[in-house]
């Protein structure tokens, strides 16, 4: 039965959270083939109260990589017409003036209805932040992930009070302490939940209920690995069992070639294998 205090204590394992996570992983993957469930079935019964009924298919999230406003409105044009209801934009370009060109871009190629999320990976200080968002707030993001740097805990939780945009935080729940101060700061109105830097799915799902009774909102995604990596994130979100959650999950096309069949979407959806462990037939 998987728990901490089964789990074999490697040398620096604990500070080194990948390394953990994929022997975490790998001892859930064996329990739940050995008790022929899904890891998502295996977690959701493990790991805290359950939720409600675990996922058969995933809601996703596009990522909108075209730089020029007139392509990226047709990409994301595409992305909803493919089915999709959320889509990212990254921000943090040379200029505000670029940024509001592109935002405005992917709001109307995405129409009113599909979710606009942003990402600018923690390259503005705070003024940016301020003027940035500001600027922002008429495309209705549904939310801007890391404005401002990771360590700015702070910062984060002031501009969430000002900002015209709701805040969430990648790169600053990128491991567990950091999450929790997030958390007991009140830093952030949504959480991106990454179980490689967190070390493992068991871990990820606990992080995620405590920031659900903080009342923040919960994104699972992977850190651009494996199938085999993005499959534990997959089951995480199907584990979750928020049917109105839109996760970030998709590998499918990133990679020249992969260790196992990736994460796929049809519709804007992720099928959740029904094979038992993380579904990766050897």
């Amino acid at each position: 039965e998987p728990g901490e205090e089964n789990f074999p204590r490697v040398g620096k394992l604990d500070s080194a959270p990948a390394s953990r996570a994929a022997l975490h992983g790998a001892i859930w993957d064996l329990a739940a083939r050995q008790a022929g469930r899904s890891l998502a079935r295996f977690l959701s019964v493990r790991i805290g109260p359950r939720r409600g009924t675990v996922l058969r298919s995933v809601p996703v999230s596009a990522l909108l990589v075209a730089s020029d406003p007139d392509e990226l409105r047709e990409e994301a044009a595409r992305v909803r017409a493919a089915g999709y209801r959320a889509a990212k934009l990254k921000l943090g370009a040379a200029t505000l003036a670029e940024d509001v060109a592109r935002s405005r871009a992917a709001r109307e190629g995405l129409g009113a209805e599909t979710r606009l999320r942003g990402d600018a990976n923690g390259v503005w200080d705070t003024r940016q932040a301020r003027a940035a968002l500001d600027a922002l707030g008429e495309f209705d993001f549904e939310y801007v992930e890391q404005p401002l740097h990771a360590d700015d805990i702070d910062g984060l939780a002031e501009l969430r009070r000002r900002a015209p945009v709701r805040i969430a935080a990648d790169e600053s729940v990128a491991t567990e302490q950091g999450a929790l101060r997030l958390l007991a700061a009140g830093a952030v109105d949504v959480v991106v939940l990454k179980p490689a830097t967190l070390g493992g799915p068991a871990r990820a799902l606990e992080i995620a209920e405590q920031a659900s009774r903080a009342g923040v909102g919960v994104v699972f995604s992977h850190t651009f690995e494996s199938a085999v990596g993005a499959r534990h994130a997959l089951h995480c979100a199907a584990a979750w069992a928020d049917p109105t959650g839109i996760h970030g999950l998709v590998t499918a096309g990133l990679f020249e070639s992969d260790v196992a069949p990736p994460v796929d979407c049809h519709a804007g959806f992720a099928d959740v294998p029904a094979a038992a462990g993380i579904g990766i037939v050897p």
